[in-house]
């Protein structure tokens, strides 16, 4: 007579089988020999990565922070990220450049960087030509025109080299002191040959300028640090510099690097016709594009 197992019993049997059967399989699989790691063209080890394409890119505030936020976006489709610092004085952008801690920077005219460079000994090299003006302007609370500015007046100036003589220039391109034939952007307060209005002059770490607007008749204001107080060249400005492809702001990098594809890349973003049209509608104007297209 045959003899059969009970139900009960075959059902125990069976996972125990199964159970087994996974053991086995996975033991042959941990067995399988995986992909060989990629290995550099000499076969020495494994293929080093690529590294990310970031710069660094120094500016100080309005409008050349900004302006490095919306270049990165355009370059992000180059596969470049760049990486904004932001300063809020006129020496450390290019002495951080110089040590390695930024990349680039945008913040400064050439007549400026040359000078920095000199005095400084620094290995630093313009990357571009002339970009984007604010103008440097003249403003006031204090009178309504130029012709309204008494003897004596009160006026507030950069002091720092370079930017003091162009707002000396502007000054003499408005008809209230005259300078020595000759004599440009290295001019000084102490080297005005004529100041028929006995004009006084305070001279003022630049950021802190438009905050002298209550206690002086006149201010000659950078356009960055104009338009960051909130003050126009186009609107509130009382006399506006001719002079704009001079002063207008370079990209500045260490010797050496000016062709670095990530420096190239920026450089094609400040240019595009995207960020151009975005400053026009963001600044009404007020800042300007002087580069060849």
């Amino acid at each position: 007579m045959a003899t059969f197992l009970p139900c009960s019993r075959g059902r125990r049997i069976l996972p125990a089988a199964l159970a087994l059967l996974v053991l086995i399989l996975s033991g042959c699989a941990s067995r399988t020999p995986g992909p060989a790691p990629a290995t550099s063209p000499g076969g020495s080890g494994p293929e080093p990565q690529p590294e990310s394409a970031v710069l660094r890119v120094g500016a100080t505030p309005e409008p050349w922070a900004p302006i490095v936020k919306k270049a990165a976006e355009i370059a992000a489709r180059e596969g470049v990220t760049i990486e904004l610092v932001e300063f809020n004085d006129y020496v450390k952008p290019n002495l951080a450049l110089a040590d390695g801690e930024i990349d680039a920077n945008l913040f400064q005219h050439r007549p400026y960087f040359d000078n920095f460079k000199a005095t400084r000994g620094l290995k630093i090299a313009p990357a571009s030509g002339p970009l984007y003006i604010v103008p440097m302007a003249v403003y006031s609370r204090k009178v309504q025109s130029l012709d309204q500015v008494p003897k004596g007046a009160q006026v507030a100036v950069p002091n720092d080299p370079v930017n003091q003589g162009r707002a000396l220039l502007i000054l003499a391109d408005a008809g209230l002191i005259r300078l020595p034939e000759g004599l440009g952007a290295e001019a000084t307060v102490r080297e005005i040959a004529d100041n028929p209005r006995k004009l006084q002059f305070r001279e003022l770490e630049a950021f802190q300028l438009p905050r002298s607007l209550d206690d002086v008749h006149l201010a000659v204001i950078p356009g960055n640090v104009a338009l960051g107080a909130g003050l126009s060249p186009k609107k509130e400005a009382l006399f506006v510099e001719r002079d704009l492809k001079t002063w207008a702001n370079i990209v500045a990098t260490r010797e050496g690097e000016e062709d670095r594809r990530e420096v190239q890349v920026f450089l094609q973003a400040l240019k595009s016709q995207e960020l151009r049209a975005w400053l026009e509608e963001t600044y009404e104007g007020a800042v300007y594009p002087v580069y060849e297209d």
